[in-house]
């Protein structure tokens, strides 16, 4: 057990869907790198994840391969790239007691803003 009292964590990742060409990603490693990266950052561990970058370089092969099969596909893709706006990631150079804070604060803030909340429980 972890001396906090924290056993473990689980952490979901969302990978692409691409219904209308019956194209489902099961396991996404660059998905689960970038988390893992920021994890790292964050908790300043130190870790290298190289051994996701064949995962990473996998998935690329396959998604080629279904463009160059399916035109469509491709043409599909091209079109979300062009629109999609890679969020940058910028470390924050703060103490792990200033992170719990923040995210305290940053809850008690939005409390009322909760997705499915009546007006009479605000």
């Amino acid at each position: 057990m972890y001396e906090e009292g924290l056993e473990g964590a689980n952490l979901t990742v969302r990978v692409s869907y691409y219904p209308e060409f019956n194209v489902s990603i099961d396991y996404s490693a660059k998905s689960i790198k970038a988390v893992l990266v920021r994890l790292d950052h964050l908790m300043r561990l130190g870790v290298a994840f190289d051994g996701l970058d064949e995962g990473v370089r996998e998935l690329a092969g396959k998604l080629d391969f279904v463009r160059q099969q399916n035109p469509q596909f491709g043409t599909y893709i091209d079109e979300l790239e062009k629109d999609y706006v890679e969020m940058p990631f910028e470390p924050l150079d703060i103490s792990a007691n200033d992170a719990v804070k923040f995210a305290e604060q940053l809850l008690r803030d939005n409390k009322d803003q909760r997705p499915g909340r009546q007006a009479s429980e605000q």
